[in-house]
């Protein structure tokens, strides 16, 4: 087994019974415990687990401990996700995508729970797991590697989405320009987003005002490809107007007078 398995089944794991024994893993993956120490301090680097007495614990309050929650964009990411959660249809499957602000998606699912069955796939580890903790909502968290804000990549990620189709793709962005469409900087993590958009029937895009202008160096998709952006009221005014002559439904969320 590579290290990058035995550390996602450790993870695997974790996400399920929520604490692990290295002296069990040792056991189940026939190396010693010190390989299982390593790993442990390797995803904690990562704030994936939190290393306890003897074994790991499941990093439950992501937000706090990344940070988030002293992101200067907080509101407008958690206004645009509020509203996207209206939008959503229910009891259809959906793929959602890593980012901050559609970690503030999970969060208004949470908050808003849907009243219908539900399948949400995702390759964000920590998405999956706050979202786990809602009744009615089936998630799935592909394979892959794991990437240094708890998100997974790679060939096994990008087979696993693959061979699944959804109504909708959530979507977030590092940039977007009309000419360029969608970019991101990490050619890992854009070659699994055109996946979700390829595999979706609907492409919802959730952006605040900064990522309007931003050009990186990975093309993700073309802007035509997206079917609904949800921003907020600080978005450029002229790039709106054209996303509406180009028929893509641009959603303004009120929040910059709403301090």
């Amino acid at each position: 087994m590579l290290v990058s398995q035995r550390r996602q089944r450790i993870l695997e794991r974790l996400f399920t019974e929520r604490h692990v024994d290295n002296n069990a893993l040792a056991t189940e993956f026939g190396v010693s415990i010190d390989t299982i120490r390593r790993d442990m301090r390797i995803l904690a680097q990562k704030g994936l687990v939190t290393r306890t007495h003897g074994g790991a614990s499941w990093v439950e309050d992501w937000e706090l401990r990344t940070g988030l929650d002293r992101d200067p964009l907080l509101r407008f990411k958690r206004a645009i996700a509020a509203k996207a959660r209206t939008l959503l249809p229910l009891g259809e499957p959906v793929a959602l995508d890593i980012g901050s602000t559609t970690y503030q998606f999970a969060r208004a699912l949470v908050a808003d729970p849907p009243q219908e069955p539900m399948s949400i796939i995702t390759n964000d580890i920590r998405i999956g797991s706050y979202l786990k903790k809602v009744p009615g909502i089936t998630v799935t968290i592909t394979g892959g590697t794991i990437g240094d804000r708890g998100y997974l990549w790679g060939l096994l990620t990008k087979r696993s989405l693959e061979i699944l189709y959804f109504d909708t793709a959530i979507m977030a962005t590092s940039g977007l320009t009309i000419k360029e469409g969608l970019t991101d900087p990490h050619s890992e993590v854009a070659e699994i987003k055109q996946v979700l958009i390829a595999n979706a029937k609907r492409v919802v895009l959730l952006a605040d005002h900064t990522k309007f202008g931003c050009r990186h160096m990975y093309h993700v998709a073309d802007i035509k490809k997206v079917d609904m952006i949800v921003t907020d009221d600080l978005a450029p005014a002229e790039v709106l107007e054209e996303l509406r002559l180009l028929k893509i439904r641009t959603v303004v969320v009120p929040v910059s007078y709403n301090e």
